[in-house]
Parts: C-alpha cells; sequence; structure tokens
C-alpha cells in the first residue's frame, strides 16, 4: 500500500455556475489519474451535492457548514451574473462560505489556498438581475481590496484549462510553502501512465510548471 496525500478541494459558487463544478469535478479525476500517484498525492472535490445530506438548521447555508465544516485545504469560489440566496449570516451563500474561508487564512495562512474566478461570458437582458450582479460587482472589489488576485474566464473549456493549470501549480507547491494540515492515507499503487511520471518526487517537483502541465495533459490523453 503506497502512503498519498489527500488536498480536499472545495468549491462555491451559485447555481446559475452547475457547469463549471462539474467541469471542476472532472478535472480533479483527470489530475488524479494523470499525476496523483506519481506524485503521492489524491485531489478529493468537496462540495455540498456530495458531502451534505439533509438536515436541520438556521437555515440551509448553516446545516452545509456544519457537516462540511473547514476540513479542505484549497478553497475554489465562481461567480458570474447572480450572487446567490442571502442566508441568515451574509448576503449569499457563496460569500458565507468565502468567509470562513478567508477568516482561517488570516489565522493559518499555510494551512489553505483560495483561488477566486469571475465568468465574464455575455448574457442577454433578460437573462439579468441588475441587483445581483451589483453584487456581484462589489464582491469582486471588496476581494482586490483584500489583496485577491482572481481570475476571469469566458467559455466552459477555458475555465477546464484554467483549474488543470491553477490546480497542477497548487499541487506542486504544497510540500515546500503550504499544507500542514494534509493527512496520509493508504491507496494501492497503480502503474504510472507515462515514463516522465517514474520520476522521483524531487525531479517532478523541479519541473517547469508549464512542463509539467504539458506532460499531465499528454499522460490524460494516452490513457484513454
Amino acid at each position: 500500500m503506497t502512503p498519498v496525500e489527500i488536498i480536499r478541494v472545495f468549491v462555491a459558487s451559485p447555481g446559475e455556475l452547475a457547469e463549471e463544478r462539474r467541469l471542476l469535478e472532472e478535472v480533479v479525476n483527470e489530475l488524479n489519474l494523470t499525476w496523483g500517484d506519481t506524485l503521492g498525492v489524491r485531489l478529493e472535490l468537496v462540495k455540498w451535492e456530495t458531502h451534505a445530506y439533509p438536515n436541520f438548521g438556521a437555515d440551509a447555508q448553516d446545516v452545509i457548514d456544519g457537516q462540511i465544516g473547514d476540513n479542505y485545504d484549497i478553497f475554489v469560489g465562481i461567480l458570474w451574473t447572480k450572487f446567490g440566496t442571502r442566508t441568515r449570516a451574509a448576503a449569499s451563500g457563496t460569500e458565507q462560505e468565502f468567509g470562513r474561508a478567508y477568516s482561517r487564512y488570516k489565522r493559518s495562512p499555510d494551512e489553505l489556498r483560495i483561488m477566486f474566478y469571475f465568468k465574464e461570458a455575455a448574457v442577454t437582458p433578460a437573462q439579468l438581475d441588475a441587483a445581483q450582479l451589483l453584487k456581484v460587482q462589489e464582491f469582486k472589489k471588496e476581494l482586490g481590496q483584500l489583496g485577491s488576485l482572481y481570475w476571469p474566464f469566458k467559455t466552459l473549456d477555458e475555465f477546464a484549462n484554467l483549474a488543470r493549470v491553477h490546480l497542477t501549480r497548487q499541487v506542486q507547491t504544497w510540500r515546500k510553502s503550504w499544507g500542514t494540515r494534509n493527512k496520509l492515507v493508504s491507496e494501492p499503487a497503480h502503474e504510472p501512465v507515462d515514463a516522465v511520471q517514474n520520476r522521483p518526487y524531487d525531479q517532478i517537483a523541479d519541473l517547469g510548471f508549464l512542463e509539467l502541465v504539458e506532460v499531465s495533459q499528454d499522460s490524460f490523453r494516452g490513457s484513454h
């Protein structure tokens, strides 16, 4: 049994970004297939659809927060035209989840990474809710004031590519600069899917960022 480090990735977004949430799961599965065993890590996507269950609380968000808690290592937030439904504690569930994550980050910056994305695809006037869009814009401004480098995207393919590259970069750096909360589990070892993946971790960690991403994508294509 090979020790494997679990890195939990929590995704927060309103319901209009269901396709992006689905794509993020595909990207996580792809990265686990291409370099998970080689680097001794496995990403686990955490979202309310799969990690929460029916119960009672102050409101639905309170139930989700209580069940998922802060047991994740990377926070991925996504917004487009809608900010979401108000909760008892915040203007939306996404804002409440971000607030919890940011408080954690301020307390222990070595334990958590926060990545935020804003979709900039065009929509028809009939699809727009001016009040919701204004809240999104205000929140984006607030993130900038907090020191966040957020990322825009327009298409589903662009989001998938960004998530693939950025998660690869996070995993490439966590042993060096963050990730003290991760825990080891044992999983069966699988045969590497690429000769490059047979290199020791210290060699792979020293690969250039784009080279590592390229290797991951080539390996994934070769496994299908």
